[in-house]
């Protein structure tokens, strides 16, 4: 892995995709648009849709994206670690940035993530999404996976030193490489579901800083199931889940917390009063 040289093109973005013929374009368009970005790596991990033709047809119009292909998964690894890993090891950047393929960025979420990673002296930035919710299952699960995350998951305490919480978000992990590699990087944590915060707490047991703080405005996302057709499977709702069930909060008193909240006016989550669907940079309603 050799450094990029340029002052400006900093980051090299991986993006493991397997059967996201819906989303593939939208997030690799994002990504190309920015001049943070050296080279976005796109791990085509076995799909049997479109996703390789429609990567194929979009590193002809931006000679930053190349498509890996994603070699048989090996004994004791997840198959998204294995995606990353593979594009880690072909990175050329000193700043990686591991996104999924259902994520679509705002134009300056890269110099975004730079910044507060040069401001704060970190070595680790992820941001949580934005969350479209389009449907009535959308709205109604999505805000409880959040505010369980929320609670679980604290800003203030994950990006202070001294506090040993670690978290990130996997659709959104900006890794300077010499941290990365010092840790071992996802070979180190092969067969960990939830990647993402065993990533950030590998690092900042290591000893080097992390911030984790909001993306909204930087990055959206949308959770479907895999019943849908065409859509994105629901994995982060599963990772979080995991992660929260033991300290999962009856539904009926989410209920009643979100009921006083509302009383008092004060929002218990960013809910859309309208239909969105993604555009690069950031939702937008759909008349």
């Amino acid at each position: 892995m050799s450094q990029s040289s340029s002052k400006t093109e900093r980051v090299s973005a991986i993006v493991p995709a397997r059967n996201e013929e819906a989303v593939i374009a939208a997030c690799v368009e994002s990504l190309a648009e920015q001049n943070e970005i050296a080279e976005i790596l796109v791990i085509d991990d076995q799909s049997s849709d479109s996703t390789a033709e429609i990567v194929r047809s979009l590193s002809t119009k931006y000679p930053k994206v190349r498509m890996l292909v994603a070699s048989e998964l090996p004994p004791g690894w997840v198959g998204k670690n294995n995606a990353v890993w593979i594009g880690a090891t072909e990175a050329r950047s000193e700043w990686l940035l591991f996104t999924d393929a259902d994520a679509v960025h705002a134009q300056d979420s890269a110099a975004k993530a730079l910044a507060v990673a040069t401001e704060n002296g970190v070595a680790l930035v992820s941001f949580s999404p934005e969350q479209v919710m389009e449907t009535w299952y959308e709205k109604a699960l999505i805000p409880y996976v959040f505010t369980r995350l929320s609670s679980r998951f604290r800003f203030v305490e994950i990006n202070d030193p001294q506090n040993p919480a670690a978290a990130a978000n996997g659709q959104f992990i900006l890794i300077r490489r010499d941290a990365y590699e010092a840790v071992g990087g996802h070979a180190s944590i092969a067969g960990e579901v939830l990647e993402d915060v065993a990533l950030a707490a590998r690092v900042k047991a290591a000893g080097y800083r992390i911030w984790f703080g909001s993306g909204k405005s930087q990055y959206a996302s949308q959770m479907r199931p895999t019943w849908m057709p065409g859509k994105r499977p629901a994995h982060m709702t599963a990772k979080i889940v995991i992660a929260s069930a033991k300290r999962l909060m009856p539904v009926r008193q989410f209920c009643l917390k979100r009921k006083r909240m509302a009383e008092m006016s004060v929002p218990a989550w960013p809910m859309p009063t309208q239909n969105t669907k993604l555009t690069i940079g950031k939702p937008q309603p759909t008349g």
